[in-house]
């Protein structure tokens, strides 16, 4: 195994799932390639309120500043982990949704696995895997990691 894709968000599903992949990583000497979904274009043109569309809708001379401060919150804050572990690693931030950023990046990547964690909000599949965990496992070309919530 040479390469790991792994969703994370800051959420605490993505912080299990980074953790379970660090762990593999270390264990096959592979490189990490953790990936944030910063939302499809189309979620601008629907007046998204969240921060993501709001940083996207910035002037082009903000955006680049925006877009730095976004890869520092990911690679300091959610991928503080891997940062310590030593392990190789880089980071992508993907304009599209979480489940078709992640299966691109392992596409592009030639990643050998996609790792997920499972949270539970929304429909029957969502409460069960996740929506994001449920689509990448159904549609990715790579074998698919789901890693389930801790047990309370």
């Amino acid at each position: 195994m040479k390469r790991i894709v792994v969703g994370v968000d800051g959420s605490p599903g993505s912080a299990r799932a980074l953790r379970w992949a660090i762990g593999l990583a270390q264990h096959e000497e592979a490189e990490i390639v953790a990936v944030y979904a910063l939302g499809p274009v189309e979620d601008l043109a629907r007046g998204a309120s969240n921060a993501v569309a709001a940083g996207l809708g910035l002037p082009s001379s903000e955006a680049g500043s925006w877009r730095a401060e976004m890869r520092r919150q990911m690679e300091h804050d959610w991928c503080a982990a891997l940062v310590a572990s030593g392990l190789p690693f880089r980071t992508r931030l993907e304009q599209a949704s979480a489940p078709a950023a992640l299966m691109a990046v392992a596409d592009r990547e030639d990643a050998d696995l996609i790792v997920v964690g499972a949270h539970g909000h929304g429909s029957f599949e969502d409460r069960v895997l996740g929506g994001v965990s449920y689509k990448v496992s159904h549609r990715a070309h790579q074998p698919v990691v789901i890693v389930p919530p801790e047990a309370a």
